[in-house]
């Protein structure tokens, strides 16, 4: 039987002391997350929440279908019958 999959996101706001972020360019953090950290004048300002969260969840997204798809094609590769 033919496993089904569960994709998961957690978004999370987190305040800091860190820089902001040069050009607001996500940056890869060593547990495989990503990371912008924003002025402090846009917590409250939506369409830059709303812009940030595309832009960091853009190239986690991308991250994680290469990923999968990269173990799923070693999977179906090694002569296992796909359902």
């Amino acid at each position: 039987m033919a496993k089904n999959l569960k994709l998961r996101i957690k978004v999370e706001f987190v305040e800091t002391e860190e820089d902001v972020s040069s050009d607001r360019h996500p940056e890869e953090q060593a547990d495989g997350s990503f990371s912008l950290v924003l002025p402090e004048a846009d917590e409250l300002t939506i369409s830059a929440l709303d812009r940030a969260a595309l832009d960091v969840s853009f190239p986690a997204l991308r991250e994680a279908l290469s990923g999968h798809l990269a173990e799923a094609g070693k999977k179906n590769s090694s002569g296992k019958p796909r359902a």
